[in-house]
């Protein structure tokens, strides 16, 4: 009886050692699980660029960035402003008018009658970053009121900051009812429908890429080099593009001027870039065409690396001319320089990619290009370039005006034009005070992918 009941008791014993390991095992493969669905959200919903790409890091660490967070409470947008905090430290500021809310004891308190104050209280932090120049300003607000977003972009304007707009990328960003129980201050289902009624994407004026100041720094330099060795061993170029009368320039010093004397460097635009897409509104593609495609969606806030390989001078204006590569292609979405005959080109904007350029004979090389260290691109991104320095009382299109004019020679020229050796290149005069010195070797210059929205 008693070996029975020892029996009994092992059996028993066995099972509920049996079962627990079970169990065990079943809740740490369901954690395990658990733990990597939150670690791939963690990726997905957080997987910006200045979070996670150390180009673009770094490049946002040594410049001057706001980044502009949109969204109803609850979508996660202050998850991704702790997160900037993590990544940049103390070279980054929050600015978030909830911060204004707290009491003495750090609890949230909302009062209606304090909205507009702690909306101005928070302007204020943003402006005060900025005239400090901290690299990165981040305002945590839901941005949902295009008024009180305009401050920002003017801030961001009127102290040279490039502007991000971020949007989370969490799957209940739309969702009423999940928002209502996800938001921190219980705000209600009611007025969250009313602010998603309110909430419009915004779009930028133009598109494009902006280096950042030190690497133009370091272009206008290499510009300015290339324009003293033009003078100074070409006296067709001093006789077409010398100033007559020379007056003070705007933004040269005044021995750089003296020394050039120029009509192309008498200004320098503001927020020098390479546009990839201006808003043509009713009159052309728009963008909210453009800005939805995926292509831009995912480039946006991030940082890649331009090829300066020529420089194109006019009277009028200097760019440099900037060869994309196929990553940058599918981000471009202008109309480009018409080639010789009939090899015309259009542009169309599609889901696939931002715009595609076609010619009738894609494999078409100019003889122009036959002999150059660095060949142009032909076709789709042939006019890409930084307008760097104006004649006065001139806009800086002229300097897409003056690209696209140059293109057009480049096609049609058939080794008739004047060429003369340079120290970094060759320089050619094509008529009528057109000139490009093409560079035996490229200048590299990183630059942030993003939009401008007007002052």
């Amino acid at each position: 009886m008693k070996l029975k009941s020892f029996a009994v008791f092992v059996a028993i014993s066995f099972s509920i050692a049996f079962l627990s390991t079970a169990v065990y095992l079943i809740l740490y493969e369901r954690d395990g699980r658990k733990k990597n669905e939150e670690d791939n959200y963690d990726r997905e919903t957080l997987d910006f660029p200045f979070l996670q790409d150390t180009k673009t890091i770094e490049f946002i660490m040594n410049s001057k960035v706001m980044l502009i967070m949109r969204g109803l409470p609850g979508s996660g947008k202050s998850e991704i402003a702790r997160n900037i905090k993590q990544v940049y430290g103390d070279l980054a500021v929050i600015c978030c008018a909830d911060d204004f809310r707290l009491n003495d004891q750090g609890q949230y308190v909302w009062k209606i009658e304090e909205y507009e104050a702690t909306h101005i209280k928070c302007n204020e932090k943003a402006s005060r970053a900025c005239e400090d120049e901290i690299p990165v300003v981040v305002i945590d607000n839901t941005n949902v009121d295009s008024r009180k977003l305009s401050k920002y972009i003017t801030i961001a304007y009127n102290t040279c900051y490039h502007v991000v707009l971020v949007e989370p990328r969490t799957w209940w960003k739309y969702n009423i009812t999940e928002l209502a129980v996800r938001n921190l201050h219980d705000v209600t289902e009611v007025t969250l429908r009313d602010l998603m009624s309110k909430f419009k994407q915004m779009f930028a004026i133009y598109y494009g890429w902006f280096p950042s100041e030190e690497k133009l720094g370091t272009l206008k330099d290499c510009m300015l080099q290339v324009l003293r060795d033009c003078m100074g061993k070409i006296p067709s170029f001093r006789d077409q593009l010398a100033k007559k009368n020379y007056k003070d320039a705007q933004g040269f010093t005044e021995v750089t001027c003296n020394a050039l004397s120029m009509p192309c460097l008498e200004k320098q635009p503001i927020r020098l870039h390479v546009t990839s897409f201006f808003d043509q509104g009713v009159f052309g593609h728009k963008s909210s065409d453009y800005a939805s495609l995926p292509a831009v969606q995912e480039a946006l806030g991030s940082v890649t690396t331009l090829t300066v390989i020529a420089w194109t001078i006019t009277p009028r204006a200097v760019t440099a001319r900037v060869k994309l590569n196929q990553s940058q292609l599918k981000l471009w979405g202008k109309s480009d320089s018409v080639t010789s005959g009939e090899a015309g080109r259009h542009f169309r904007i599609n889901e696939a990619t931002a715009c595609v350029s076609e010619t009738v004979d894609s494999s078409f090389v100019p003889i122009s290009y036959a002999n150059l260290a660095i060949k142009p691109a032909v076709g789709v991104g042939d006019t890409a370039h930084i307008t760097l320095s104006l004649q006065r009382d001139t806009r800086p299109v002229q300097g897409q005006h003056d690209m696209s004019e140059l293109v057009r020679l480049e096609m049609q020229a058939n080794q008739d034009y004047l060429e003369y050796a340079l120290t970094k290149g060759v320089a050619r005069d094509y008529g009528d005070g057109h000139w490009a010195v093409y560079l035996n070797e490229p200048l590299y210059i990183d630059a942030l992918f993003t939009g401008f929205y007007g002052s």
